[in-house]
């Protein structure tokens, strides 16, 4: 039993590096494109058109939100898998 406990941790475990590599991949990402948005000029900035400044604002908000919910997910899975583990530590404890 406590080998089969060890490799669901380790699967945990991998799994939720693997989400915080895609977070963090997210996250260049973002803030790629929030340096993008500070070299806009605050005064008389030239665009194609403002359907073509509207677009892509929809697309840098939609990014930053998908990364900001994407890091909610996270916290979420590690919030939710650290109490699985920390009920089976109580469990075996109380079994000794």
């Amino acid at each position: 039993m406590e080998r089969e406990k060890d490799t669901l941790v380790r699967h945990i475990s991998r799994s939720h590096l693997e989400l915080a590599k895609i977070l963090h991949y997210k996250s260049e990402v973002a803030a790629h494109l929030a340096g993008l948005i500070g070299q806009i000029p605050d005064k008389n900035p030239a665009f194609a058109d403002n359907e073509t400044l509207l677009s892509q604002s929809v697309n840098v908000t939609r990014n930053v939100t998908s990364y900001l919910s994407s890091l909610a997910d996270l916290e979420e899975a590690l919030a939710t898998n650290l109490g699985l583990v920390v009920k089976e530590l109580e469990s075996g404890e109380e079994n000794e």
